[in-house]
């Protein structure tokens, strides 16, 4: 499967590799910035911050935080991500379609 921020664009066997960059759901994912990120557009830190699209705290809105961030702009205070008690739902659902 080939997999991009979330939505499966196509698998390797049946899509060339020119149909997904050419598809809307990968240009749109590819044009995201920070500044358009909900909760990182309000960090300190959004334009030194990697960022994996594909794990995003609600995998139904590409514009969502990143999962793997535990940074808290709104009260300056970092967690690990993993330990958080409202990230386990969307750990669980991660793994169970990638097998992560």
């Amino acid at each position: 499967r080939i997999l991009c921020c979330s939505p499966k664009i196509g698998h390797i066997n049946k899509v060339s590799l020119r149909e997904p960059l050419l598809d809307n759901p990968f240009k749109r994912a590819w044009k995201i910035k920070k500044d358009d990120v909900k909760i990182c557009k309000d960090c300190e830190f959004r334009y030194i911050c990697s960022d994996c699209r594909v794990f995003t705290e609600d995998p139904e809105d590409i514009n969502s935080k990143p999962l793997k961030c535990g940074y808290n702009p709104y009260t300056l205070e970092w967690t690990d991500w993993k330990s958080t008690p409202e990230k386990q739902l969307q750990i669980q659902y991660y793994k169970s379609i990638y097998n992560a």
